[in-house]
């Protein structure tokens, strides 16, 4: 928007006469400001009632995981991780 058009709407603001307030509109700011003013304490068992479906979706997933791996490891003709951890323990003690 261009400098001269935007001053223009500026002076037409305030040209303009402002809404009037209604009445005890500072009283209603003052309640509602005191009523959010108040701390709101969640404890760690709401928490986890709250978040329950989310904790127990993960856990199912980590076992599901964990499951699959197993048994892709004891599908596979190759070496598994354990002999593989042994023939690093014996090659590193030889040394």
């Amino acid at each position: 928007m261009k400098d001269k058009k935007l001053n223009q709407l500026f002076a037409a603001a305030r040209s303009e006469t402002s809404p009037a307030v209604p009445a005890g509109f500072a009283e209603r700011v003052q309640r509602s400001l005191a009523a959010e003013a108040e701390p709101v304490v969640i404890g760690f068992i709401d928490q986890i009632n709250r978040n329950f479906t989310r904790y127990a979706v993960s856990a199912a997933a980590a076992i599901m995981l964990c499951a699959a791996v197993e048994l892709n490891q004891s599908f596979q003709q190759e070496p598994s991780i354990d002999d593989d951890v042994e023939q690093i323990c014996s090659d590193w003690m030889l040394r």
